[in-house]
């Protein structure tokens, strides 16, 4: 009887121990999967835009977006400077304007690739998620059969004892009928009136 309920006991307290456990980690994944979620969505946003600014494109710590960023702004310094001598029309000037065009195209493609990359991040995070949220669920559902079962068994042992003490009456009962028979009878006789 014992045993089994420290068998049970110690059931239990595996099963709370990993429910604790899968529970932070699930909350860990629900965080990862939210900032993995507000970067796409901010990328996305930046992606809408077209023409990001310097404080976004340097919030994504991309050393190819900072690069290409400082080539634009050198060409559009030289552009400036070149409009101011040749005019707009010049043919230097449109040529640099155009470099300035394949440089914001290149930004934008560049931008699109990071935000692939956090998409992918993002549906991982999720799936990460997901998988733990399953788990948890498993693992409680699995809990509530234990618990079922336990009380199923407490019943058992329950009737047992009960059937076990009848059983002892039965058997006291029995002995003392069968050590009544046992007794000598003796016939009495009176011998003389009083």
């Amino acid at each position: 009887g014992d045993a089994g309920a420290g068998a049970a006991g110690s059931g239990r307290l595996i099963g709370e121990q990993q429910l604790a456990e899968l529970n932070t980690q699930l909350s860990n994944a629900r965080a990862a999967t939210s900032e993995a979620k507000a970067r796409l969505e901010r990328i996305n946003d930046v992606l809408r835009q077209g023409n990001p600014d310097a404080a976004i494109t340097d919030s994504l710590h991309s050393e190819v977006i900072n690069r290409l960023r400082n080539q634009y702004f050198d060409l559009a310094a030289r552009e400036a400077d070149w409009t101011k001598r040749y005019g707009p029309d010049h043919q230097a000037v449109l040529r640099v304007q155009s470099q300035m065009e394949e440089l914001r195209r290149s930004i934008k493609e560049e931008i699109g690739r990071i935000a692939a990359s956090y998409s992918s991040d993002y549906e991982i995070a999720k799936a990460r998620e997901d998988s733990l949220e399953k788990k948890v669920a498993e693992l409680v559902t699995e809990g509530q059969l234990t618990n079922r079962d336990r009380l199923g068994l407490n019943e058992l042992e329950s009737n047992a004892k009960a059937n076990h003490a009848i059983y002892d009456i039965f058997l006291q009962r029995y002995t003392e009928a069968l050590q009544q028979q046992s007794f000598p009878i003796t016939e009495a006789r009176l011998v003389s009136p009083a």
